[in-house]
Parts: C-alpha cells; structure tokens; sequence
C-alpha cells in the first residue's frame, strides 16, 4: 500500500469526525417498533399506546409497613402531598392525579348523576324508569332515603343520591366505575388499594416517553420529589413510606441506563478477551492493538452513518454492536497471520502486504459478503426487530472488512518489527496439525461418528418451538418488575387485561359501537372479570336528540314534583336533593348538559373530563374509544376466546384486540413465517457467494459449506433437546451461524488451490488445513469471545443468542478440522482405485 502514514492519517481524521454523529445516535426503546406492523393486535397495541397514552402514564405506588386505618389515612395524605409537590413542575408532570380531582367531582355530581336517564340501555331505559316512578315506588324510595340518613357508614349512599334520587346509577355501571377501572376510597376520591395497603398516584408526563433525554429528567426529577417526600413523613408522622414508581419514561429511562451500561459491558469484555487472545497468540501488544483498533474504527462508521441517516437503532441492534468484534477480529487475524509469514521469509512490509492482499483477498471478502448477506436476509423480516439487527451487523461487517482492507493494511506496515514465533502460535500450529492429520488417517470412524451425532441430534430440530416473550427483549431485573407485580395485585394494573379498540366514523357511530360491545362484553366475559368503558357516559348528537325526545314523552317535570311530595312525607327537606330534582326538570323539558354530549367542542372535539380523555378520541380525524376487561389470574390464557372475539366483532365492526397472549401468536405466526423464509433465503444467498467465489465450481462449494452445514444441524438439534425454545433473536442467529460458520471452510478451500480441480486433493486439502488451522483457531476463539461476552446481558434473549452462536462456530471449527481432511482422503483413495483398475484391451481375444 503506497504512503500508509497518509492512509492512517486521513481514516484516523475520519474516525474522530465521525465521533460527533456518533454522540448522537438515537437509541429507541419502543416496544412497538419491535411488533409486526401489519398484524391486527400490534396495530390495536399502537392505537392503545398513542392514542390513549396508556404507555406514558407513571404509576406511583405508596405505602407503609403498617396496616391500619390510620395508616390508610396516611397513605391518602402522602398521595395528596406528593401530588401537590409535583404539580408546581409542569414543564415534567403535565397531569398528576391521587384520585378523582374537584373538577371531576364536580362534573359527576352536577351534571352527569342528575342526567343518568340519558345514559341508560337503549332496550331497557323506559322500563328502568317507570318502574321507579310509581306513586308507591316514589314513596318506597323516600322512605329508604330517610332510613340511610340515619343509618352509620351510609355517607356514599346518600351523596349519590343528592343528585341521583330515583337511583338510576345502579343501572349504569360506568357511572360508579373510577378512572381506568382502578379502586376509590369512596369518601375522598383517592385510589386506594381494596385492603387499603397502598395509595395510587397517576402522572401524564410532559416530555415524551421515548426521549431518553426528558425520561432522564423526569426520572431523576421524580425520584427527588420522592425521596423528599419519605423525609417529610418520617419527621412528620414516623412512618416509613415505601413509594415506588413505574410507567412511561421510567421506562425509557431505566432501559436507556441498562442497554448502555450492558454495551459497555459486553464491548468492554468482548475487547479485554480478544485483546488477551491476540496478545497470547502473537506474543505481543503490537498487532492486538491493530486488529482491535480496525475493528473499532469500522464499528464508529458504522454507528456514525446510521446517526447520519438519522435512523434509530433498538436496543436489541446496539446490543448486537459487541459482535462485530468477534467476526471483525476474524480479518485482521489471518491478515497478520499471512503477513507475518512474508516477513519471517525476509519480505519488506509492503511486499509482505502486497503478498498477504493477493492471498488472502478472495476469502476476506468472500467470507464478508456471505456474512454481511446471512444478516442482510434480515432485512426482509416481517418483524422490526430483525430488521433492526440485520442492518447493523450487515452495515457494520462490511465496514469492518473496509477498515481491516485500509487503515489494517497501513498500519500492519508501519508497524511491521521483529516476527518472532511465540509458544503460544507455535502451539496451535501442533495441535491443528495433528487435529487434521488424525482426521485424515481415519476418515471412515470421523464420518461414521459424525453421522451418529447427526442422527442423535437432527430429530431434536423438531422440538423447538418459539418463544414470543417480550419481555425477554427488555433488560431484566431491577424494582421495576417488582412494582408492577404490587400493582397488578393490588390495584388490577398489568397483563391481566385485555384492551378493545372501538372505532367509528363519527361521534355517534363510536358510541354507539361502543354500548353494544360493552353489553356484549358483559354477557359473555367469564365471572370475576370487570369491563371497564369511560366513554359510555357520553351520547352522540344523534342519540342525544333522540333520548331527549323519548324522555319528554314521560314528563319528569310532573314526576320530580311528585317526588319532592313523597319526600316531604316521609321527613326529609327536598332541598338536600335539589340536584338531582332540577336535572329531572331539565330532561322533562328537552335540556341535556354539555358534559354528556359528544362532538359539541371546537373543531368537532369535545372537552372532555379528566377520566375520559384517556378512554376516548373524538374527532376531528379520528374516532376512537377504549374498552378494557380486567381479567382473574388463568383467565383467557390465549387472549379473547374466538367466540368472543366473533360476537364482539357482531356488536362493534372493526373493533381491534390488544391482547398479550393475542400479540404472542401474532408474533409466532410472524417469527415462523419469518423463519420458513429467511432461512433457506440466507443458505441460498451464502451458497451462491461461495459458488461464485469460486468461479461457479460445485465440488469446491460443496467442500467449503459442507462443515457449516454439519454444525449448523448439529446446534440446532442439540438446542431442541436441551433448551427447545427458540426466541426471536435466537431467531436472528440462525442467517449469522451460517454466514460465519462458513469462512473456515472458505479459508481452507481457497488455500487448497483456488477451486481447482477438487480443492488441490486430499494432500492439498489436509496442507490447507494445516496451514490455515492455527489462524481459524484464534479466530474462532475470538469470535467465540465475542458472542460469549453477549452471555453478560441483561437481556435474556441476547444471552440465548450469545450462546447458540458460540456453539454454532465452534463446532463448525471442529467440523472443518476434521470433516474435509476425512472427505478429501476417501475421495483421493476413490478417485486412485479408478485409476488402479485394468483397462480392457479392445484387440484382445475374446
């Protein structure tokens, strides 16, 4: 290579440069880019996360070691406190609710209790009302009202029907049900767990839940307020508050912190034993530092150029970033291997690399394009998430073989000392050796034991099944987990719940689907469950204008004043119930108030109160409403039943289900068809690179798949007896066991002659493999580190796949060593007892 130092010069400028794009690599921790995008559940998952912000809200969990009700009170107190706190930062905390605030009180109270009539079932409602409407029913109701007030612990009961007399809300579920479904303390209005062991806050962030950056802040802000909060109730009252929070940013936050100190972690390892292997092998730091500084390089442009094309890179690809030093170290090794060869035989450094790029160029990039194209399949996965990966790996690869082919060859020049072999090198060269020659000495027991293992491990293929876990792409452990557990028991927030995405064209149309999915909902989900609908307090215009002319027809005027007599009669002041009576009124005369009354704000969108905003979306583009069901552990194990789901589908056309066990057989179907394609596609793509590699000859190929192929069977069917579940980045693997389990076979055959005839014969075969065997040892054992380092993840889909690979690549190593020496000498003695046998004289006598 002519002027290297100028050649280091300008790639070491271009490293540093691109450090600046690289600080600004956008790292996503979005679930959803993960899920296929045009399944119908992952769809209803992004509707539920973006359009009802479900996956922002913060869940703040406070408690106390001590249970009592005066602990209850406490807790209560310490919810409004920190509520109160938090509401001075709005640039952080846009809402934070301890329980139904006075603006919803108010609503519920004055303006929708009074006009529950509107809100009953449309099959029912005249029913419900003339029954309560009687002379006898009238004065029944008063006499009970009169026996509640003087009745202890009755206080509910009575604030409900100041403005509700006649009792309607026990025919409106929606009407008692809290915000999400969640439990109230009834005389205050605070979430409160049912055995009162802990209180509930919930905030709606004001910076987005996938910026790191604002989720950064907010957690740290938070985590302040809380802390200063234990401090005050410890001097205040002497109680040790337990305050835990989960939900949005949080997430982000934690899962940013995690995947960046899991990819210094696995780098940082992957670097130190690969470092420590090299400097073992070579004997000094010399050509570690030019291996592992190429492959750094490559990894900067890589990481830099998606910065520059502004494309997101999940935490699953970065996780990913630790293997291009494993297979980028593989280049640089055989590089310095062949070049050090050159200069122990007393050739200048740039006639040794001149030398080194003429024999070793074909398999390089041979083994980087059928590398880089075992990962490039990927880019044809339905799911995100292999895409994600696929890119990285297949960019970065090239990049590698680019850097090792540039800034590697000018330094190994400039750098070039004295080439002495260490023991180490001298070692490997021995046991190689002899790995190979007993390999060739008795082919028939090598293939016959290989065969066995093939026939003891292939059936094991069939047991793997997919795992769809999604919880295994997102870092582990931590109190996170802990906390959602705590709220799924106490509060009914987590999995258990299945979410239905109602749609419409316009406000009447959503509602109204909306009331028929709930009452089919209610007939048919299993007993113990809860359906929970905000938005059916609401009525379209439509249905508004109807209800109101079928409501005057029975002239509640006169009933509210027939009322107010059976109260007077039975000792009560119809004043303390005067809310209720005037709405009763109001109906009578054909008025409706605004809270009740869908697509009457600005722009067609109506304001809404603070309990609806989160289950519903009224115009002006998109009408959308969320239906949950909270579900008893065990129940609906595979997501809605398909009865369900067809009647449900009956009521509110359209509707979608957000459902995990739904989204995991989305996902299987997914992950399946992604396998039955991607995998003979990558074999396909692999194979063809090797064929024209070696100029479109069979017998060559053959020779160079060959071990993978053994290997790659073999790990597959080991996998299935022992671990039998196969994720989806396990999944991801299976394209890069093949892209590189291959390059020792390609080392080896293209060393044997460049694809002539049948690879240079047995001995040319078994000499390849010798020469070749100590290089593709350190490389395997390099790549191997690099895989291996994925073992100290935090994520446990990684760590699976850090281990199917390394095994994967070491027994393609050890099939390489032993398979083709055995192949070549059975086919060389095939091919000598042809030319051995007589050859029939045509002039003889017969």
């Amino acid at each position: 290579m002519p002027k290297p130092r100028i050649v280091v010069a300008a790639l070491a400028a271009l490293t540093l440069a691109a450090l600046w794009p690289l600080s600004r690599l956008q790292l996503s921790t979005d679930l959803t880019r993960l899920l296929p995008a045009d399944a119908p559940t992952a769809r209803a998952f992004s509707s539920v996360i973006e359009d009802f912000a479900l996956a922002e809200t913060v869940f703040v969990r406070i408690a106390s070691p001590a249970a009592s009700p005066a602990a209850e009170n406490e807790l209560v107190a310490a919810a409004w406190r920190l509520e109160e706190r938090l509401a001075t930062r709005p640039d952080l905390f846009a809402e934070v609710r301890s329980g139904i605030g006075e603006r919803d009180e108010q609503l519920l109270f004055e303006e929708i209790l009074p006009y529950a009539a509107l809100l009953l079932d449309d099959d029912s409602w005249r029913q419900q009302i003339e029954v309560r409407t009687t002379d006898a029913a009238l004065a029944e109701r008063a006499a009970l009202l009169r026996r509640q007030a003087t009745t202890s612990g009755a206080e509910v009961f009575l604030m409900l029907a100041r403005s509700d007399p006649l009792g309607l809300v026990e025919a409106v579920p929606a009407l008692t049900a809290a915000p999400r479904g969640l439990p109230l303390e009834p005389l205050t209005g605070s979430f409160l767990a049912a055995g009162g062991e802990a209180a509930l806050l919930l905030i709606e962030p004001a910076v987005d839940a996938l910026d790191a950056a604002g989720a950064r802040r907010f957690a740290d802000a938070l985590a302040a307020e809380i802390e200063l909060l234990r401090e005050e109730w410890l001097q205040r009252s002497a109680i040790e508050l337990d305050v835990r929070a989960v939900g949005g940013p949080l997430y982000a936050a934690a899962d940013e912190r995690a995947v960046r100190g899991n990819l210094v972690l696995t780098l940082g390892t992957s670097v130190l034993v690969c470092g420590a292997i090299l400097w073992l092998v070579f004997g000094s730091l010399r050509l570690p530092a030019v291996v592992v500084s190429v492959v750094l390089a490559g990894a900067v442009w890589t990481f830099a150029l998606l910065a520059l094309l502004g494309i997101e890179i999940s935490a699953i690809g970065l996780g990913f970033a630790a293997v291009l030093v494993g297979l980028g170290v593989d280049y640089g090794v055989h590089c310095a291997g062949i070049q050090r060869q050159h200069l122990v035989a007393g050739a200048a450094p740039d006639l040794a690399w001149r030398r080194t790029r003429r024999e070793i160029g074909p398999a390089i990039w041979t083994s980087a394009l059928t590398t880089g194209g075992g990962f490039a399949v990927l880019l044809f996965a339905d799911l995100r998430l292999l895409r994600d990966v696929g890119l990285v790996v297949s960019l970065g690869i090239l990049a590698v073989a680019t850097a090792t082919w540039t800034l590697g060859g000018a330094l190994l020049q400039l750098l070039a000392g004295d080439e002495r072999q260490p023991l180490a090198w001298r070692a490997l060269a021995g046991a190689t050796r002899r790995v190979a020659e007993s390999a060739a000495r008795r082919p028939r027991l090598v293939l016959a034991a290989s065969a066995v293992l093939l026939a003891l491990l292939v059936p094991g293929v069939a047991r793997i099944t997919l795992g769809t876990d999604l919880q295994d792409l997102r870092p582990g452990g931590g109190s996170l987990y802990e906390t959602e557990r705590l709220l799924a028991e106490e509060f009914g927030i987590g999995s258990e719940t299945a979410a239905l995405v109602v749609t419409g064209e316009d406000a009447d149309a959503l509602l109204a689907a909306v009331h028929r999915a709930v009452a089919e909902l209610r007939r048919t989900v299993p007993v113990g469950s809860e359906v929970t609908a905000p938005s059916e307090l609401l009525l379209g215009p439509e249905a508004l204008t109807r209800r109101l002319r079928e409501l005057r027809e029975l002239d509640l005027g006169a009933v509210a004043g027939r009322f107010e007599e059976a109260l007077v009669a039975a000792g009560l002041d119809p004043r303390a119930f005067g809310a209720g009576l005037e709405g009763l009124r109001r109906l009578g005369r054909g008025e409706a108030p605004p809270a009740l009354a869908a697509g009457g704000g600005a722009g067609g969108r109506v304001d809404l109160p603070g309990w609806l905003e989160g289950s519903v979306v009224l115009g002006p583009e998109r009408y959308r409403a969320l239906v949950q069901v909270r579900l008893a552990p065990g129940q609906w194990p595979d997501g809605p039943p398909p009865e369900v789901r067809v009647s449900v589908e009956r009521a509110a056309p359209g509707a979608a289900w957000a459902s995990f066990p739904q989204l995991a057989a989305e996902l299987t179907r997914a992950a399946r068809h992604d396998l039955e394609l991607l995998g003979p596609l990558a074999l396909v793509v692999v194979v063809a690179v090797v064929w024209w590699s070696f100029r479109r000859r069979v017998a060559p190929t053959a020779l160079a798949v060959l071990p993978v192929a053994v290997a790659s069977a073999m790990t597959l069917g080991g996998w299935g007896w022992s671990v039998q579940a196969l994720d989806l980045i396990g999944l991801a693997v299976l394209p890069i066991v093949l892209g590189i389990g291959i390059d020792d076979g390609l080392h080896v055959v293209h060393r044997a002659g460049q694809g002539e005839g049948t690879a240079g014969g047995s001995g040319g075969l078994l000499a390849a493999t010798v020469a070749a065997g100590r290089a593709m040892t350190v490389t395997t054992l390099t790549t191997c580190a690099g895989f291996a380092s994925l073992l100290l993840s935090n994520i446990a889909a990684v760590r699976r796949a850090g281990a199917i690979v390394t095994v994967g690549v070491a027994l393609a190593l050890l099939a390489t060593l032993m398979l083709l020496p055995a192949v070549a000498t059975i086919a060389e003695t095939a091919r000598r007892s042809r030319r051995s046998l007589p050859v029939a004289d045509p002039n003889a006598e017969p």
